[in-house]
């Protein structure tokens, strides 16, 4: 489940950020090698969020509280209606 929640993520960041660098040549015009770097820190700072999540639940709030939050949010968002 793990790999599969990895993959997930990564298409995700991926994706996104392609899109962005769509969208700020052709929106905002802005220069290729420009885009590419705006790009590229902001997919670097989406593969750090993980690391700050993980110092913030250890540090602050506990194993426990995230485990059941991860988890509650979890059966909402399966619940839900498409």
């Amino acid at each position: 489940m793990h790999a599969a929640t990895m993959l997930g993520l990564g298409l995700a960041v991926n994706g996104t950020t392609s899109n962005m660098l769509v969208y700020l040549l052709k929106e905002y015009h802005v220069d290729g090698v420009k885009a590419a770097q705006i790009a590229n820190v902001v997919r670097g700072s989406l593969n750090l969020v993980p690391i700050a999540g993980a110092v913030l639940s250890d540090s602050y709030l506990g194993c426990f509280p995230v485990i059941l939050a991860g988890a509650a949010i979890n059966v909402l968002v399966r619940t839900l209606p498409n």
